[in-house]
């Protein structure tokens, strides 16, 4: 891991080189507010917000997660910050352990189950012009997580990456337009990160571990990054506008034959300067199903629309909640809903410590039943709960206990209920 990693800083710093000798002097810096960083969103080089697609592994996020956006300082110009072309490079290494109490009508057989996963990201960010952004993200893993044994509709542990092979998840480059109010994403992109964000639930090493919180289970995103475009246009304080296309099947084959594409707004009230975001959105994925009661050839396309909400009640607690609707036809799980908190302290030295607690309930359609009846599956809506505590125990090393319960997994009330308890340790630099 040490060779890969000096390989892939080295290749880096030969790109900044060449940028370096290439760019023009005003073209080359890039403000303050531009670099600033956090998962639900960015600042411009004229300080309007947008999001992004930021670092899974950005632990200084968590001292801004009372606000969701970061602090714009007016300092003087730094020469050299300004006229050489600034360059990130982050390393993480999340292992995670889970074990449960299992009994046989989960898992086919009884007694205690464990599994662990861990993963490793680089990411590496330089900034070609003032107003754009170039970023690579490389990662590896290895164990398929408790899922692999226990399945269900909301999962346990979205970290989980059985592939150890170093290769490239995304590979994109940002641009600001119409003076910063319009902003492109462009390459092998995450939409998961920039669409159906929540300032409480999107990050699976910093925040809740399970699928299930960290996005919408009713939206169906592409079945990996993909080949994509995105665009954000920004109207000012109080909404924002987002689209995206992407290839829905990720076979890079046939780009334009399955495309899934998004539309979002979100609204950005304040309340007695407690700030809210409220999103809403339609999407489409073009990715022929099958139609779960019909045989044959009877495929069609999937859509739906969704809410992500989170609203700030005080400087240490958000509240947010997520709804979503996708066709029944084709899925058993028609809708989905959740809701939960994020908890920091007002005590300076555990601050940076986070609560979280969630509740999500995915709702079984009617052709659901009608295939779960043909098949003698008693059908049921399945109930998930989560816990954590995300505890910084140095500048590099956090830890965070969690809990998490199941009931009716896979919408299948003989399936009971299951517990798993884990432990997640997350190293960045």
């Amino acid at each position: 891991m040490k060779i890969i990693f000096r390989i892939n800083y080295i290749f880096f710093l030969l790109l900044v080189t060449i940028l370096k000798t290439e760019a023009s002097p005003e073209r080359t810096g890039i403000s303050d507010s531009s670099s600033l960083s956090f998962r639900s969103a960015a600042f411009n080089s004229n300080g309007m917000k947008f999001p992004f697609s930021a670092s899974k592994m950005d632990v200084d996020s968590l001292e801004m997660l009372h606000t969701g956006t970061p602090e714009i300082k007016n300092e003087p110009m730094d020469v050299k910050k300004e006229f050489l072309p600034p360059h990130e490079l982050k390393l993480g290494l999340t292992g995670i352990y889970q074990v449960s109490p299992a009994g046989k009508e989960q898992i086919n057989h009884g007694g205690k189950i464990s599994a662990a996963s861990g993963s490793v990201d680089i990411e590496m960010s330089f900034f070609p012009l003032k107003t754009s952004r170039t970023f690579l993200h490389l990662e590896s893993g290895k164990g398929s997580g408790l899922d692999a044994i226990a399945e269900s509709f909301s999962g346990f542990n979205f970290d989980a990456d059985d592939n150890p092979e170093l290769r490239v998840t995304e590979l994109w480059y940002e641009q600001d337009l119409l003076e910063g109010r319009l902003r492109s994403q462009l390459g092998k992109i995450d939409l998961s990160t920039t669409f159906d964000r929540n300032i409480a639930a999107n990050s699976e090493t910093l925040q809740f571990l399970s699928p299930g919180f960290r996005n919408n289970p009713a939206l169906e995103f592409p079945v990996r990054n993909s080949p994509g475009l995105s665009l954000w246009l920004s109207t000012g304080e109080l909404f924002d506008l987002g689209f995206a296309i992407a290839e829905a099947d990720a076979d890079w084959n046939r780009i334009f034959d399955d495309l899934f594409s998004i539309l979002e707004i979100d609204l950005k009230p304040q309340f007695n300067q407690m700030q809210g975001n409220y999103r809403l959105y339609f999407w489409k994925n073009n990715l022929q199903h099958q139609l779960l009661l019909k045989e044959g050839n009877s495929q069609k396309g999937n859509y739906g629309f969704g809410i992500s909400a989170d609203q700030e009640l005080s400087r240490s607690l958000i509240v947010f909640s997520r709804i979503g609707i996708q066709r029944g036809d084709l899925s058993r799980m028609h809708y989905a809903f959740s809701a939960g908190l994020q908890f920091s302290s007002d005590n300076t030295e555990t601050e940076e410590n986070v609560f979280g607690a969630a509740y999500g309930i995915n709702f079984i359609g009617r052709y659901g039943r009608m295939l779960d009846s043909m098949s003698f599956i008693t059908s049921a809506h399945e109930h998930h709960i989560e816990l954590y505590y995300n505890f910084r125990l140095n500048s590099f090393i956090r830890i965070s206990p969690d809990i998490q319960w199941i009931k009716n997994l896979e919408a299948n009330a003989r399936a009971g209920s299951l517990w798993a308890f884990g432990l997640r340790t997350q190293f960045s630099i």
